[in-house]
């Protein structure tokens, strides 16, 4: 049996913006998803703030869209945020 501690894996700002937003996006906008089962976020990153917000799943209504955008600004960056665009798979019930 070792007992050299476990190193942490190293927390990229890609997957920081990851564990910030997928979550929060499916229960705030599941009821505007009109039978979508999932759609692609592009989240643009600047330092500590949100830049741009695009949903990349062209058969998403207006509403769908305009909730995401607003949900996703909503979240707070944290101030150490390096500027990053993501694209999140984010799950929306179905």
């Amino acid at each position: 049996m070792s007992t050299t501690p476990k190193t942490q894996p190293k927390i990229t700002p890609e997957v920081a913006a990851q564990r910030l937003y997928a979550g929060q996006l499916t229960s705030a906008c599941g009821a505007a998803a009109r039978g979508l089962g999932e759609i692609y976020v592009r989240v643009h990153l600047g330092a500590a703030k949100v830049d741009k917000v695009e949903v990349l799943e062209p058969a998403a209504s207006p509403a769908l869209r305009r909730c995401v955008d607003k949900a996703v600004r909503q979240i707070a960056v944290p101030a150490d945020q390096k500027a990053v665009k993501i694209t999140l798979p984010i799950k929306l019930g179905a």
